[in-house]
């Protein structure tokens, strides 16, 4: 049978002690038998700001499911993002979204654990491919490595490209896309892309300071460009 992820209907009695209950009864009062089991639930804060006149009271939930082996290498779990308003013994409870996220290995921890670094499955493949990569006995692709942090900075920084490809954390990789559409990437570097069938050049960028772009000939990375540089201000 099919899990369903549905607010409950009509008044239901939760409120501010939604945070000490255990998951399983928070998703129990607040969605639809049938629901998947949760493991984790995130209180938001009810405010103290007066509100204005005709505005209820609302209480903000985040549901985790419990995690599940997804996808080859990636656990995964769903994000339910719920409201309850005018919390007390006669509260009504709304769905705002769903969300699946995932976390890169196979241990497929609950609880708080980190979820939803990268969604989708272009950030996902990147993640793979590196990882694999690391693996093989020896490199088998060259590296370009360009650094422009200053001098005195220490943070998130690589003596070189080969340390950088092989130490940079897989679960900083936020987003990965077509390296034609990363505007980060230099013209010279952009020009110098290889092509051709079998051929995909796909850039991604690692926490808050390094872009990058690797290239695949047909399905084994053959080449890495890293750049670390602090971001313009927006």
């Amino acid at each position: 049978m099919a899990q369903v992820i549905a607010a409950r209907e009509g008044p239901v009695e939760i409120g501010s002690l939604a945070a000490s209950m255990p998951p399983p009864i928070v998703a129990d009062t607040m969605l639809k038998p049938g629901h998947p089991p949760v493991d984790h639930v995130r209180i938001g804060s009810q405010g103290r700001v007066p509100l204005p006149p005709g505005f209820s009271p609302q209480l903000h939930v985040r549901l985790e499911t419990t995690p599940e082996p997804g996808e080859p290498g990636f656990c995964q779990r769903t994000s339910i993002e719920m409201r309850i308003v005018n919390p007390g013994a006669a509260a009504t409870v709304v769905l705002d979204s769903t969300a699946q996220h995932h976390r890169f290995g196979n241990d497929c921890v609950g609880g708080d654990a980190r979820y939803g670094a990268y969604q989708s499955a272009v950030t996902r493949s990147v993640i793979r491919d590196f990882d694999r990569a690391r693996r093989a006995r020896r490199a088998s692709y060259a590296v370009t490595f360009i650094d422009r942090l200053p001098a005195d900075f220490t943070s998130e920084r690589f003596a070189s490209g080969e340390e950088a490809a092989k130490n940079l954390p897989l679960d900083r990789i936020t987003l990965a896309l077509d390296a034609a559409r990363l505007g980060s990437i230099p013209d010279a570097v952009r020009r110098a892309l290889p092509s051709g069938e079998g051929i995909d050049n796909v850039g991604f960028v690692a926490g808050n300071y390094t872009t990058g772009i690797i290239t695949r000939e047909r399905g084994r990375i053959t080449r890495v460009w890293i750049k670390a540089e602090i971001p313009p201000p927006f």
